[in-house]
């Protein structure tokens, strides 16, 4: 039971669940892992539930995709207070300190499965956002279509002038220790607005448009700000051509 309780505590069984598919490489991997992360002969003592209350969870509990995601991203984000402390947010792609801090972090969870969690960066940036980004009552796969250009934007990691760039694993977590609560305080002012109200497609052609709105978060969330207030209180030119009737009109 200590053992099922681990797993799901990682949402590592949601995960099982959705790779049942025979063949899928992912399956088989989530089996090795698992072996790894929590071996049989090491589990962790966990003290049993009072009265009737099951074991306590330490997070919300998500459906991701990548084997034991959340399990890595709680050991990365151990390294939270390091890169602060020495503003690596600041640094130069090329900043030997910056070096330095992969390094030791590849090294803390394996260079095997950091290279795994690098060959997939891009779910493991979206399972990420689910993790670090619940605490906002908005459909997850709401919450994503907002999230990808930033993380596309700011996970970006330079692979060289013939290479391009690709997502970075620390680069990822590098912005959520940044910006996670503006863009929290950002998911939940959307999740304010009536869903017939929020115009999703509209949001997402002015970043399509005006890409420059990704690397500059202020001027992202003051935006929205403007366009969740123009949702919640329209004009009545506005009110009259979507019908609708129950809003009061902005002065």
């Amino acid at each position: 039971s200590v053992f099922l309780y681990q797993l799901e505590n990682l949402c590592a069984l949601r995960t099982m669940r959705k790779l049942q598919e025979k063949g899928n490489e992912l399956r088989g991997l989530w089996f090795k892992l698992c072996r790894s992360v929590l071996p049989p002969n090491e589990l962790v003592a966990v003290a049993p539930p009072s009265g009737v209350e099951c074991y306590p969870y330490n997070r919300q509990l998500q459906e991701l995709s990548l084997p034991f995601a959340a399990y890595f991203a709680d050991r990365i984000d151990e390294f939270r207070e390091v890169f602060l402390e020495h503003q690596l947010h600041q640094a130069a792609p090329t900043d030997r300190r910056l070096q330095d801090f992969r390094l030791a972090v590849a090294s803390s969870i394996g260079r095997d499965h950091f290279q795994f969690l690098q060959r997939n960066a891009c779910i493991y940036a979206e399972d990420l956002a689910a993790l670090r980004l619940a605490a906002v009552p908005l459909k997850q796969d709401e919450q994503l279509r907002v999230l990808r250009p930033f993380l596309a934007h700011h996970g970006a990691m330079a692979c060289g002038d013939d290479e391009g760039s690709m997502l970075g694993v620390i680069e990822l977590h590098a912005f959520l220790w940044s910006n996670r609560s503006l863009m929290l305080a950002v998911l939940r002012l959307l999740a304010s607005v009536p869903p017939a109200l929020r115009d999703l497609d509209r949001w997402l052609k002015n970043l399509h448009d005006e890409p420059e709105l990704c690397s500059n978060l202020d001027e992202f969330a003051l935006c929205m700000t403007e366009s969740c207030c123009a949702a919640l209180l329209p004009s009545a030119v506005v009110k009259e051509s979507q019908g609708i009737e129950w809003a009061p009109v902005a002065r």
